[in-house]
């Protein structure tokens, strides 16, 4: 059907109602902070404020009262950032938003703007409403604060009827004026069965609708399947038809059950289905036919068919397009066979077809698929109506196309004269995206996308700001764009209106924060509008304490437009020059967070980064301003341009350097950054394969880490250093970090003269994980306490204690097994093997006296059949078990 919907977009702003509601009798107006001095307000016949101009708008417009909007900011600090705008009552018969007009021309007007009313954003007390998670999914309760539906909108649904006196359905019934004789809107009133076709429609005192079922002899025993009448209830064992009305229009906030929809709504009661002996519900042809001609003729709005086959059929085709050039909404069901052949009549033109999906957007397992779909809505375990005053959840796409034909019928009773075309254009294109949840091989197979009952309104009546970005600058500082103590600044925000929603107007936005270094100037500044799918820079000046130092500070952020929307939000951004720059040489930012969330964050450090990827390698005027360099290259290999620049920054004098990554020794280890400032000569490029890093316990900075760090999988453990190196102290340098069990015993870390720190591993590779092990933190900690950073006020992680540690490798297809492990001290030990079935077997490696440190142990396993096997490690000391999987 998308082939049919192409010129409407530009009908939006000429059919659609803007229907911000406001007060006829006050308005809002603030008043220039530069004209409060002269503030007089006198409440004569006529208001005045002592400020010509706008005393002459009073004149013209009857204002009788003057008062502060909030009347606290009079009297308290708290709230005196609004003592500039003023509530004016007024008595002429003039529009407000007229009136607002006048006023903001005058220079001694921030802004003006109608007193707003706001609808309450309705939740209904229908006990099971908790229980029907696709209200939360289409966004129905925030359409419901716009719009609860209307008795003028008629639904009707091609089904197997309707228990029409259903407490939670007979209060939204259509009844049929040309029948109801006394117009008293009853249900089968015994005073307008009259036996006569009161309006001349061809049928005979069909009040609430009509059933159209006939000659139907296969229909299961107790089942309506002969003679057409005018009463269309649904069978009490199929309860399709009454499942389907209660999710287009179940009565809402009557406390009780569940609410559609719509809460209020006309349900036109057809029957053209019915339950087979077999237990299958099916649409009777001619039923049907004869249904969606009533449906016409009577005035429905949407007609919903959840049924369908694989047979097109040229007669019901056309009876559904004269429906549609009648000014009907057709929706059907895509089918629940988990395919991609077209349905019908969901595959016809001018039909909007629904697939169906789960609580977090995806395909559900049973619907269909296609091109040919147009939208998808909520199909899975939805909550609705059922035959005999009960409730039942069904899953289906017969439960997602009423959702779509409910949300049909709520977009006309907020836009009651809109064409059917402008309705389907509304729900298709303001469906939210879901194609990126689902398997590539559903790509725009889903329609638009899953309904959004509030997007389909709202986006016509309301704007949807976000803040795209923002950045600092000081004015009248040192023009490097942070605002230092003692600088006055701006925080310059940048606000977007998404696309396709409201133009936003009258824009005032609220900055506002609790820290007391920093006193905001322009708390609330007014910007006239974004238009959708622009960006507006918003400029909010701050003052910032001297004598302070570096730190986040936390401000929140609120919008308020003219269309009645608020929208808030919080930044905290850095103010002042941290002592800390990141340079993340790297090129994958993932590294990052190793430094930032597990590292720095935590020891309530503030930081600068610099991305060599994205902004080049600085410069020494970029990275001299601070105290600490911590430069870690990841994967990447260092240059002799890095290396060169690190030198001139040391040399400025009093700075510091944390230099980690795995390649750098053999790109960099021959430069004078290693000799004269490392304190390090590079003496291998590849250690090889570590079990883990160890302090050296003599040096009181590292005594007692121990980190995992290898180029291989061992115990559950994925590490991903590759090419570590190995170095080795000179002059002032210290070793402090050992490769465990590296046969030329080569440093892993060395510290320089409190001044620099070399790690030839990188610090990010780090894992956490393990027991027994420090973590990132705990490590990060103690060079940037040797680096003189004073920690004293962070409550510090707990030490891990070393414990015994127990591996096996390589891979399972090997008959040659490896023990690795590593003992926290000297002890005598026995190594024993287990099945699954903790049968004790022989295995050829013995146990006996071993040192404090990593030992490795092979073992024969070629007398042992595939399977899983336990290893267990015991001593006075020591006691660990690891899995064994040996394939042969």
């Amino acid at each position: 059907m998308r082939a049919t919907l192409v010129l409407i977009l530009f009908l939006i702003t000429t059919t659609a109602v803007f229907s911000a509601e406001y007060s006829s009798s006050k308005f809002i107006v603030a008043i220039d902070r530069e004209f409060l001095p002269r503030l007089n307000i006198e409440k004569n016949v006529v208001a005045t404020t002592g400020i010509p101009e706008i005393d002459s708008l009073n004149r013209r417009f009857g204002v009788s009262d003057i008062r502060l909007l909030i009347r606290r900011s009079a009297t308290s600090p708290r709230w005196k950032r609004y003592n500039n705008i003023f509530v004016f009552v007024y008595e002429d018969s003039t529009d407000a938003q007229i009136v607002c007009n006048e006023y903001r021309k005058l220079l001694s007007v921030e802004f003006s703007h109608p007193s707003w009313l706001d609808r309450y954003c309705l939740t209904p007390d229908d006990p099971f409403f908790s229980s029907q998670w696709m209200h939360q999914n289409i966004q129905s309760e925030f359409a419901w604060g716009m719009t609860r539906g209307s008795r003028t909108v008629i639904l009707a649904a091609l089904d197997s009827g309707i228990d029409w006196d259903h407490p939670d359905i007979m209060g939204n019934i259509w009844v049929n004026p040309g029948e109801d004789i006394d117009g008293d809107g009853e249900l089968f009133d015994i005073d307008d069965m009259d036996g006569l076709d009161n309006d001349l429609n061809g049928y005979i005192d069909d009040l609430i609708g009509y059933d159209f079922i006939d000659n139907c002899r296969d229909a299961y025993p107790g089942e309506d399947g002969d003679d057409p009448d005018n009463d269309p209830s649904d069978f009490i064992l199929d309860g399709h038809g009454t499942h389907i009305y209660g999710i287009m229009g179940a009565v809402g906030n009557n406390a009780i059950g569940v609410v559609g929809v719509n809460w209020n709504v006309s349900l036109m009661a057809l029957r053209s289905g019915y339950l087979r002996d077999d237990g299958e519900g099916f649409q009777d042809y001619e039923a049907k036919a004869n249904a969606i001609i009533y449906a016409v003729e009577n005035g429905a709005d949407v007609i919903n068919m959840s049924f369908g086959s694989y047979h097109p059929d040229d007669t019901f085709n056309d009876l559904i397009q004269d429906a549609w050039e009648a000014g009907v909404i057709l929706v059907a069901a895509a089918g629940n066979e988990a395919t991609s052949s077209r349905s019908y009549p969901a595959c016809y033109s001018h039909v909007i077809s629904v697939a169906a999906t789960n609580r977090l957007d995806l395909k559900t397992d049973f619907s269909n698929y296609g091109y040919w779909v147009d939208i998808s809505a909520p199909g899975e375990n939805i909550m609705s109506t059922f035959p005999d005053d009960t409730y039942q959840t069904l899953s289906g796409t017969s439960m997602s196309s009423p959702i779509v034909a409910g949300a049909a019928g709520l977009l006309l009773s907020y836009f009651p004269d809109s064409s059917n075309e402008w309705i389907v254009s509304r729900l298709l294109g303001s469906a939210d995206p879901i194609d990126s949840l689902n398997p590539d091989s559903l790509r725009g197979k889903l329609g638009t996308g899953r309904l959004n009952l509030f997007n389909a309104i709202g986006q016509l009546v309301f704007p949807s700001i976000h803040l795209f970005s923002y950045r600092m600058d000081d004015i009248g500082g040192n023009e490097d764009n942070i605002i230092d103590p003692g600088e006055t600044g701006e925080i310059i925000f940048s606000f977007c209106n998404d696309p396709g929603w409201h133009t936003a107007t009258d824009i005032l936005l609220t900055v506002s924060t609790t820290d007391p270094t920093v006193t905001i100037l322009d708390d609330t500044v007014y910007t006239a509008e974004i238009a959708p799918g622009d960006t507006q820079e918003i400029p909010v000046r701050l003052s910032f304490t001297p004598d302070t130092t570096a730190h986040r500070v936390r401000f929140r952020w609120e919008i308020h437009s003219a269309e009645r929307r608020r929208f808030i939000g919080s930044i905290n951004p850095i103010l002042g020059r941290p002592e800390i720059l990141l340079v993340d040489a790297s090129g994958d930012s993932t590294y990052r967070e190793a430094y930032t969330i597990y590292t720095l964050a935590p020891l309530h450090l503030v930081w600068h980064t610099w991305d060599k990827y994205s902004q080049g390698i600085p410069s020494l005027s970029d990275i001299t301003p601070y105290r600490t360099i911590v430069w870690f290259t990841g994967d990447s290999i260092p240059t002799t341009e890095e290396a060169e620049l690190l030198c001139n920054y040391m040399d400025t004098g009093g700075k510091s350097l944390l230099l980690t990554g795995q390649y750098i020794g053999n790109a960099i280890g021959g430069t004078a950054l290693f000799s004269g400032y490392l304190g390090a000569e590079h003496t291998s490029d590849n250690v090889g394969s570590r079990f883990f890093i160890s302090g050296v316990n003599s040096i009181p900075h590292t005594d007692s880490i121990m980190v995992p760090d290898s180029i291989i999988v061992t115990g559950g453990i994925v590490r991903n250093q590759v090419n570590m190196s190995g170095a080795t102290p000179i002059g002032t340098g210290i070793g402090v970090l050992r490769y465990e069990g590296d046969p030329d015993e080569n440093y892993a870390g060395i510290f320089n003269e409190n001044s620099t720190v070399y790690l030839g591993f990188g610090f990010e590779a780090i894992n956490d994980a393990p027991l027994g092990f420090s973590s990132k933190y705990q490590l990060g900690r103690r060079i940037l306490e040797y680096l003189g950073y004073d920690f004293s006020g962070v409550k510090e992680e707990k030490k891990t204690e070393k414990k015994s540690l127990l591996y096996t490798f390589p891979t399972p297809c090997n008959a040659t097994a490896y023990i690795e492990f590593y003992l926290p001290e000297d002890d005598k030990i026995s190594i024993s093997l287990y099945n699954i079935k903790g049968e004790r077997l022989l295995i050829p490696v013995s146990g006996g006296f071993f040192t404090k440190g990593r030992h490795r142990l092979q073992a024969d396993l070629t007398g042992l059949s595939t399977g899983l096997y336990i290893v267990s490690l015991k001593g006075k000391h020591s006691d660990c078990n690891a899995k064994l999987l040996y394939l042969k």
